[in-house]
């Protein structure tokens, strides 16, 4: 059974007859061109939808100002222009900004210079502390060394010295002692006898006195020898620890004031290179900004201008936050948007696939996915609430490269095939006519003209009919009706 859409067709075809004319008996097929010539063949019907819709683009990019300031435009790319990604696409006024990278520059020079004249005082410094602490260092080794030597040296050697002294001296009294007791018997012996003792008395006399002598020198070692271990000892000691302990004092002054000295010109140096870091900080923060004022394509595309007020910006215009510039639409991920008639809407489902073809890009088809179809229908002419019911569909194109001319915007041809016929004679709808109820072509007969030839149909689809008997395959037919009288 033929289709209502191919009745029409052919009722067209017809009417056109009526209006044209030709030959009388028929044509000979050399008068034709052969691209008005079918040669009829087994293919695969395909039966499913035909439906126009609309490429569209599933990302789109919006540009707006990259910071919170309110910024002049200086230039924008034009609109319509197709744009590679990081190509800039537009500018801002960085006038006030390139001024204020110009100062932190050189502040951030006067800075660092500072720095290294204060590295140098710092090492200027370091030098003279490192030469007033030796110095200390050096007074308090020989206070301590002093001090050590008296204590143990000096004092232990005038405590020998001494000890000897009265050692050497008790070994005198002894043996002017013993010369004594000695020369006291000769004398009682010659007493006793009678004789003449006075050189003995006379000499007894000098031993006498001898003695005397060393045991003043020994009294006199003892009294030295007590009063080193005492009085001088001491004091000589207590006047060496106080000079010690003046040096140590003093060494600790010396070491405070370099180590205060120290900590000031650190925390100088501190202090300076925060400074040197937070203008760093500032000139990376301004340099950054310098170059947002140039923005770039985040994606290869067509540029579309549009702002809140749906006026096109230009240079000159003063922007603000979040407010957008331009669109960019992502070329390499589109979609094709189209309405599904509602008889179609039990057939086709989220994951049916088809294809698209794009009249402006002859040749091209295009794989294409159903990914969404609206759960309400809508009448097809929106101005006409009886017309019929469409529901609407989107499916995502497919492909790892998509045609570089593809762009949304175009019109786009979607098919959809539900069942396919495998080698059955198909010809085009535009080369069958009807005439009281009877279907038939313009073919080629043997002696090379086109005459009518009644044929009956099968099934059919929006561009193919199915021909069950009265053709065969080779067989040649026109594609355009023949006026007969």
């Amino acid at each position: 059974m033929i289709c209502y859409l191919l009745k029409f067709r052919i009722i067209i075809v017809l009417s056109l007859v009526l209006l044209s004319c030709g030959d009388e008996g028929g044509s000979s097929a050399t008068e034709f061109e052969p691209d008005k010539v079918y040669i009829v063949k087994k293919s695969v019907l395909k039966m499913g939808i035909n439906e126009y819709g609309q490429v569209l683009s599933r990302n789109s990019f919006e540009l707006t100002p990259p910071t919170n300031w309110h910024r002049k435009i200086s230039w924008l790319e034009k609109e319509g222009e197709s744009v590679k990604e990081g190509d800039v696409v537009i500018k801002f006024d960085s006038e006030q900004i390139q001024k204020s990278i110009e100062d932190q520059s050189i502040s951030l020079v006067f800075q660092r210079e500072g720095l290294a004249s204060l590295l140098d005082d710092v090492n200027m410094e370091i030098s003279d502390n490192i030469s007033s602490m030796k110095k200390a260092s050096n007074v308090l080794d020989a206070k301590v060394k002093l001090y050590r030597k008296f204590k143990n040296e000096e004092s232990i050697q005038k405590i020998k010295d001494l000890a000897r002294t009265i050692d050497s001296n008790l070994i005198s009294e002894r043996a002017i002692a013993e010369s004594i007791s000695t020369l006291s018997d000769e004398i009682f012996i010659k007493e006793s006898s009678g004789g003449n003792n006075s050189s003995l008395k006379s000499k007894m006399s000098k031993l006498e006195s001898n003695l005397r002598v060393a045991k003043d020198k020994t009294t006199k070692s003892y009294r030295l020898l007590k009063a080193y271990k005492t009085e001088q000892v001491i004091e000589k000691l207590k006047l060496l620890k106080i000079q010690v302990n003046q040096e140590k004092l003093n060494f600790k002054k010396v070491k405070t004031k370099c180590i205060s000295g120290a900590l000031d010109i650190k925390k100088k140096i501190i202090n300076n290179e925060k400074r040197i870091k937070a203008n760093l900080a500032r000139l990376k923060q301004t340099t950054k900004m310098l170059e947002m004022c140039s923005v770039k394509a985040p994606i290869s595309g067509v540029i579309y201008y549009r702002n809140r007020y749906g006026r096109k910006l230009k240079a000159g215009d003063r922007v603000w936050n979040n407010q957008v510039i331009m669109t960019i639409p992502d070329l390499k991920s589109l979609k094709v948007s189209f309405d599904l008639g509602e008889e179609y809407r039990t057939k086709v489902e989220k994951g049916t696939v088809g294809t698209i073809t794009v009249s402006a890009i002859p040749g091209l088809r295009v794989d294409m996915e159903v990914s969404s179809i609206s759960n309400i229908s809508f009448p097809r002419n929106s101005s006409d609430p009886s017309s019929p019911k469409v529901y609407k569909a989107e499916a995502i194109l497919k492909g790892d490269e998509l045609h570089s001319d593809l762009v949304p915007g175009m019109t786009a041809k979607i098919e959809i095939a539900f069942r396919e016929i495998k080698d059955v004679l198909v010809v085009p709808v535009e080369s069958v006519f009807e005439k009281e109820g009877a279907y038939f072509v313009y073919r080629n007969n043997s002696k090379g003209e086109f005459k009518k030839s009644i044929i009956e149909l099968g099934i059919s689809s929006e561009h193919e009919v199915e021909v069950t008997k009265g053709l065969g395959e080779g067989d040649e037919i026109l594609l355009y009706s023949l006026q007969e009288e």
